[in-house]
């Protein structure tokens, strides 16, 4: 279980940063969408 969480934060944090680098989403909408896809 641990490992899960471990590795669902790391795609997460992918995730935000992938978004942010093509700058097409904020921040927030990124955390609604990731809450949504996660």
């Amino acid at each position: 279980e641990c490992d899960w969480y471990t590795r669902s934060d790391y795609v997460y944090l992918e995730f935000i940063e992938l978004a942010e680098r093509e700058n097409s989403l904020s921040h927030l909408e990124t955390l609604i969408i990731g809450g949504k896809v996660f």
